[in-house]
């Protein structure tokens, strides 16, 4: 699932999500040999869906005083936003798929270092 969440998740109608949070996911994909089929939408709908079992991970807009408090999360990450600052980032990811987070959490681990 993808949520708009400027400027590390732009989602516009007609055209692919894109950003940096979205090039991440892309680039975790590629390297596991998973395909991605992104599901726009608001994000309650999007969290609920996740709750279901009906998505792998939401990005976009993510932080630490989430409501949602039923969901996996990824370990933190930092991206650096457009004017040099930089911003803590997490993907949902769905309840009690621990083999999952670890396999997402290890990826983020192992670039921790290039994503800033």
């Amino acid at each position: 699932g993808v949520s708009h969440a400027p400027p590390f998740v732009e989602v516009r109608a007609g055209q692919a999500p894109s950003g940096t949070e979205v090039e991440l996911v892309q680039a975790f994909a590629r390297e596991h040999g998973y395909p991605i089929e992104w599901v726009e939408g608001g994000h309650d709908q999007l969290m609920t869906a996740l709750l279901d079992n009906r998505l792998h991970l939401v990005a976009g807009g993510h932080d630490e005083d989430s409501p949602w408090t039923d969901v996996g999360w990824s370990r933190a990450f930092v991206l650096r936003d457009p004017e040099g600052g930089f911003a803590r980032r997490r993907l949902a990811l769905p309840p009690a798929e621990n083999a999952w987070q670890l396999s997402v959490d290890r990826y983020l681990h192992a670039r921790e270092r290039t994503l800033r």
